[in-house]
């Protein structure tokens, strides 16, 4: 791996400023639609860029990359296609509600959804190039990318919220094209190939055999649900809880996603470390969920606690996600190379997937509760569930390290 490290580099710098661009309006997204359509547009809509993204990174992905050929190929046009959605964005918050910025708006929606896993998608496979068969170094190169991935979630989750409280929504689109130009500049030097020598994609239910023919890669691409139906649960609803229920302002709430989001800066890479040269994944997976299980759990008692103690439970929440995100990825790509795009790309569709079932079953469980809080204590019951299911594991072997 020695004659990569320049590129490995290279492609941390990408990974942290594409991650940048794609969280500077995480946390703003469902209130921004909110605000533009009304919050009963929030659900369907994010149920359907779900389903967008699916096809995008399932059907779509692997044939992008293979036409690019290699990741600076792939980057060009896809800062290009980011920065035209962005700019839609910024165009629809300036316009007086009408059917035709209502359809632009959902439009627009949607295929961001889309373009948003083609990029991580791609840096995917550069890393697994560049990886190669070194697979006792997997758990250390991808927590590091996660790391930085994270850390870049953390600045989106402090400047976003300010500049939409100060400004406006359209400040924390317009920060989201503007960290694109770094991209832009680095991308040129990327030559990773991101294909292999043979041209054709594999199909879809070629890849969906092998998941399910192999059982660790079938159990991490379930336990990866479980973390991302966890995120989508918590990025749809939190803001909304926080902000719409509870009332607390955007500048308030920038301080909290600070504190909340700083366990995947700190942990995952010592987590990647000791899952590579001491424990193996099983451990961390279950003690991860049940972290995330017991501080969701007191989410409904915390309705008039101050921000302070909110902080803390959150805080509490990413501590066990950052054990989880980090162990599982680890486990994932110990099982799997570069050559196996499809599995790559069926992975990575958890989150769509994830995102497709929270909104279903958070939307119906609110329904029927008639409360946002209630549904936090069935989002805890299937994060223990999980939990309880990575004991089953069968655990990797740590390479101790010299």
């Amino acid at each position: 791996m020695g004659s990569s490290a320049s590129l490995l580099h290279r492609t941390y710098f990408a990974q942290f400023f594409l991650s940048l661009h794609l969280f500077s309006v995480l946390y703003l997204a469902s209130s921004f639609i909110a605000a533009q359509v009304g919050v009963r547009w929030v659900t369907p809509l994010v149920a359907g860029g779900a389903l967008v993204s699916f096809i995008g990174i399932v059907w779509l992905a692997p044939l992008f990359v293979r036409s690019a050929r290699s990741l600076a190929h792939f980057l060009a046009w896809w800062v290009v296609a980011e920065a035209l959605l962005y700019s839609v964005f910024l165009f629809i918050e300036g316009q007086p509600s009408s059917p035709i910025t209502s359809l632009l708006l959902g439009g627009a929606f949607l295929l961001s959804q889309a373009t948003y896993l083609l990029g991580v998608y791609a840096i995917d496979l550069a890393l697994e190039r560049l990886v190669g068969d070194h697979e006792g170094v997997t758990g250390r190169v991808r927590t590091t990318a996660l790391t930085l991935m994270n850390a870049a979630l953390v600045i989106a989750a402090a400047l976003s919220p300010l500049l939409a409280g100060r400004f406006s929504y359209g400040a924390a689109y317009l920060f989201g094209i503007a960290v694109l130009l770094p991209l832009a500049l680095i991308a040129p030097s990327l030559r990773i190939p991101l294909a292999p020598a043979v041209t054709a994609a594999p199909s879809l239910l070629t890849s969906l055999r092998t998941l399910m023919a192999r059982k660790p890669l079938r159990d991490a691409y379930l336990l990866q649900i479980g973390l991302r139906t966890f995120y989508a649960w918590m990025v749809i609803y939190t803001p909304l809880y926080l902000h719409a229920t509870l009332g607390f302002p955007w500048e308030q709430l920038s301080w909290v996603f600070v504190v909340m989001l700083l366990p995947f800066v700190l942990f995952e890479r010592l987590v990647g470390w000791l899952a590579d040269t001491r424990w193996g994944e099983r451990e961390f997976l279950f003690a991860g969920f049940g972290i995330i299980a017991l501080s969701v759990a007191f989410f409904p008692l915390l309705r008039d606690a101050s921000l302070l103690l909110w902080a803390v439970v959150l805080f509490l929440t990413r501590t066990g996600a950052a054990i989880v995100e980090a162990a599982s990825e680890s486990y994932f790509f110990k099982h799997t190379n570069a050559d196996g795009d499809g599995i790559i790309a069926l992975f990575r569709s958890t989150r769509p997937v994830a995102l497709f079932l929270a909104s279903a079953a958070s939307g119906m469980v609110t329904l029927l509760s008639g409360s946002i809080a209630q549904s936090f204590w069935a989002l805890a019951a299937l994060m223990a569930g999980f939990g309880a299911y990575a004991l089953f594991l069968k655990d990797t072997e740590p390479t101790p390290s010299s």
